[in-house]
């Protein structure tokens, strides 16, 4: 049959009317383009800040058509980002003017060098007013290229001064949207954070600067506590590969060169002020270089070193982004997790003007991410995790949410940048298709030009890391240059002199010494010097020189961080555990280890297979020897009776055992009728840890249990869990008896007596706790923390140094309790930890006897006790912690 032609639709335009059609867009366009360049010259902004960046599209690049599109609509988009009620923060700053010149001596050198290089004594004293509040910060210019300090809006890295905040956030920077790509940034960090990966607070302020409007800027967060706070991880230590050396050579000799190489990157940790304070950050700095080191060494692999779900996904979300930038391995930043002893990845600066533009997949154009891929357990859960990620992206899934989020933002951003549009995903989506039946790609050919020259000044063309093993003292040579280099001299001052005295060696190392070349983009060849230590001798120099150089340079000896031989906790698969403990039986069909009941000494720890739980039943009684622990990432199902509980405990009753900890699990923990006594927690080399009971991320119902004389910091810590507690019993704890951190769940009955530190103290949770007995409690009975939500009715506290602490932006109510024997206040609603704020307490029918005092409620915080709202006062928070009123 014929197909009749449609007498709607039109007839096609000839080649001449869509030549005039494509003319008449342009010359609007032009028309648009410099009544709206005139406006903004008129209105102050800057070319760089208002034209350029606004009309780039996702890979940077701008078309013809984005242009003229760009531009014709930008009349609408500005009239409707002024008719919307969005507020935007408005940040004063104000910097005398003798630092205002140190700023602008800083950015002209900046700007002459091409490079901005940086140190804390670049920092300047300035003052930030948001609202009514006035804090001290300390600001310093950030960035790496000067894209940063193009116009007015320039970057700035600001650290508020003692235990101040702003937004909640200590650290942090201020860049102009253009710099991350303006709302793109946000959007794709949120996708990192959906997934579970942390990444950076970031959102628009409006910025002035000793009483001149700059206009919008980037608020960015900083790797620091609050960051992991705020995203339900606990304090920990964040490093990365030390990069100055990578901007520095650059700046001196036009390329990147030999430090394009992670491999021989040293690797340092944010927060030093902090960590140089605390003893157990120190240790774990030391753990967490060790297994990175250990990782580029092969001595573990990539799923011993990484939190293989965290670290596939970021690289899944990577891939289907093209965010190539935050893939760079001189960008990457990792948290060491205090419990798993893993790295868990950071998304942070995407960059999305900078996008993958080449063939291929881009997680294979990094040699970091890509030799992560060549882990199999990487690979099978990244390839699983893209085709999730990307198929969401294809079936339009991801872009409903870029839209939801993009439409506030454009509502602030197209009040200074009209030409900025809503992100075009179809090229993102197109992709994404190919990528849902991609599983892998060839890796790419890196170029690798001429790297060293005669002439040049290399900012350290070795590493020479102190070290010290189990056999003594050693020095470790790492040769970043793809040349040989000479080491000359090495040796230490003599005491009470200017002398330089050699080194005594133990082995039979000559100077002088050649390290081998390392080939661009490939592990080194270190080489170790053993010696004897001259005591009380200064700092261990020498003097090395580049092949290919005449002259020779000095190089002073660090200490450093040794790779880890082993991870810190052990693994073990069926056959080893089944070795180890005979007693126990496989269950194929529940995939499951069991014990028959019985009363057995555990022969050292035990450690069951990944994923594999464990079932204990009526009359099993498990005894560990002191230091050993039961360690798993499976579910757990002990079911005992009244009558024949399941008791874990150390040898005898009073012998000490670590506990009990469980990673992450699938499935459920049903505990019933359990007894646990005795726990320490985890103290072993390079893992400690604060819970008898620790478990992580997984729901978990215990009932009619008891925790019994735990001498750890946490008789029961739950972390990231759905939890309910039905009638357990804790007693005899000298510190915390529970603690459930990020975690969402009830407390029902049961009771906590003799406890030394908090009966429950939560942080970042959601709780409901009824008909509980508390009794004799030294610190808080209740202590409700870190933006928590707790619900609590029916509850009597019998003898506590407080009954009720709610603080840090916590909201409890509490209702039809009795509180008694209450050694200083009742009831407490207070700020420790500034970047939180304010918190409140609803106090509804509560009898008090024998309190020293009712309530206390600090100014900004609130208390309402039956009825009555309690007058705010200015309370030292750390005098009640200083004078042992209160322990944490």
């Amino acid at each position: 049959m014929k197909l009749k032609p449609n007498p709607q639709k039109p007839k096609p335009l000839s080649s001449e009317s869509r030549s005039w059609k494509r003319r008449a867009r342009l010359l609007a366009g032009t028309i648009v383009l410099f009544g709206w360049t005139g406006l903004a010259f008129l209105g102050g902004g800057a070319f760089l800040d208002f034209l350029r960046p606004s009309i780039q599209n996702l890979t940077g690049v701008t078309t013809p058509n984005d242009a003229v599109m760009a531009f014709t609509g930008a009349p609408a988009r500005w009239a409707r980002a002024w008719m919307t009620d969005t507020e935007i923060p408005r940040l004063r700053v104000d910097i005398k003017y003798k630092h205002l010149h140190t700023l602008h001596q800083k950015r002209d050198e900046a700007m002459g060098l091409g490079l901005l290089q940086t140190s804390s004594a670049d920092f300047v004293p300035a003052e930030i007013r948001l609202g009514e509040r006035t804090v001290r910060v300390k600001l310093r210019l950030k960035g790496d290229y000067t894209d940063h300090l193009e116009g007015e809006k320039w970057s700035m890295r600001i650290h508020v001064k003692k235990k101040d905040h702003l937004f909640g956030m200590r650290r942090f920077s201020l860049q102009a949207p253009r710099t991350r790509a303006f709302q793109a940034e946000p959007i794709v960090l949120d996708h990192y954070r959906r997934e579970g990966v942390l990444a950076p607070r970031y959102f628009f302020v409006d910025v002035s600067v000793n009483g001149d409007d700059i206009g919008l800027m980037a608020v960015e967060e900083s790797f620091s506590k609050e960051l992991l706070e705020s995203q339900q991880r606990r304090e920990g230590i964040i490093i990365r590969f030390h990069e100055d050396p990578f901007f520095a050579n650059e700046m001196r000799n036009g390329i990147h060169g030999p430090f394009e190489n992670f491999y021989v990157s040293k690797i340092t940790p944010f927060g030093s002020s902090a960590i140089a304070e605390s003893p157990k950050l120190q240790a774990e700095v030391a753990v967490a270089t060790g297994m990175l080191r250990a990782f580029l060494d092969g001595k573990l692999t990539a799923a011993e070193v990484f939190d293989v779900e965290l670290m596939s996904r970021f690289i899944a979300v990577s891939e289907v982004w093209g965010t190539m930038h935050a893939m760079r391995w001189h960008n990457l930043r990792f948290y060491f997790n205090p419990i798993t002893r893993q790295l868990e990845p950071i998304a942070f600066d995407v960059n999305m003007q900078s996008t993958y533009v080449g063939t291929g997949m881009v997680s294979l154009s990094q040699p970091f991410s890509t030799r992560l891929l060549d882990d199999p357990i990487i690979r099978k859960s990244f390839v699983r995790n893209l085709k999730r990620i990307a198929g969401e992206m294809n079936e339009g899934i991801t872009a409903v949410r870029v839209r939801e989020l993009e439409a506030p933002l454009l509502s602030i951003l197209n009040r200074e940048f009209p030409l900025r549009s809503e992100m075009k995903m179809n090229l993102l989506e197109r992709r994404a298709f190919e990528l849902t039946t991609t599983l892998r790609e060839t890796n790419l050919d890196l170029f690798a030009p001429a790297l060293v020259r005669p002439g040049a000044e290399y900012p350290g063309a070795i590493h020479a890391h102190l070290e010290r093993d189990a056999i003594g003292d050693y020095v470790e040579f790492v040769n970043i240059m793809p040349v040989p280099v000479l080491i000359h001299s090495l040796g230490q001052t003599v005491p009470s002199s200017d002398e330089r005295k050699s080194l005594d060696f133990m082995t039979a190392d000559s100077l002088p010494m050649a390290l081998a070349p390392t080939a661009l983009g490939r592990p080194p060849t270190p080489i170790k010097v053993r010696y004897r230590a001259t005591p009380g001798s200064g700092p261990i120099e020498g003097e090395m020189q580049v092949s290919g150089q005449q002259r020779r340079h000095r190089f002073e000896a660090m200490p450093y961080y040794s790779a880890l031989e082993r991870h810190p906790i052990a693994k073990s698969s069926l056959a080893e555990t089944l070795e180890a403990h005979p007693y126990l039986v496989p269950e194929p069909s529940t995939g499951r280890l069991r014990m028959p009941p019985g009363d057995r000494l555990v022969n050292g720890s035990l450690v069951l297979p990944p994923g594999m739980g464990l079932e204990l039943g009526p009359g099993t009684t498990l005894r560990f020897a002191e230091g050993e622990a039961l360690i798993a990432s499976g579910p757990l199902n002990f079911r005992g009776s009244p009558d024949s509980p399941v008791i874990l405990q150390g040898r005898n009753e009073h012998a000490p055992w670590s506990g009990i900890v469980v990673f992450r699990s699938d499935q459920a923990h049903h505990w019933k009728n359990v007894i646990v006594r005795n726990t320490s927690g985890i103290d072993r080399p390079g893992w400690q840890l604060t819970g008898g009971v620790t478990l992580r991320e997984a729901e978990v119902l215990i009932e009619d249990s008891r925790f019994e004389s735990n001498r750890c910091e946490d008789a029961l810590n739950l972390v990231r869990t759905e939890f309910e507690l039905i009638n357990v019993h804790f007693s005899d704890t000298p510190s915390d008896a529970f603690d459930a951190d990020f975690s969402n769940g009830r407390v029902v009955g049961g009771s906590f007596s003799d406890i030394g530190g908090d009966g429950i103290d939560v942080s970042g949770a959601d709780v409901t706790i009824e008909d509980v007995k508390l009794s004799r409690i030294h610190d808080k009975a209740l202590s409700v923390g870190e933006g928590s939500r707790a619900s609590v009715s029916k509850v009597h506290v019998d003898g506590a140094g407080t009954a009720l602490a709610s603080k840090d932006a916590s909201h409890t109510e509490i209702s039809d309790s009795l509180f008694e024997k209450i050694e200083f206040t009742a009831i407490m609603a207070y700020a420790k930890k500034p970047e939180y704020g304010p918190a409140k307490i609803v106090a509804d029918n509560i009898v008090l006897r024998e309190v020293g005092r009712k309530a206390l409620a600090q100014i900004g915080s609130s208390v309402t006790l039956n009825g009555v709202e309690i007058a705010g006062e200015d309370v030292n928070v750390d005098s009640l912690y200083k004078g042992g009123y209160m322990k944490k």
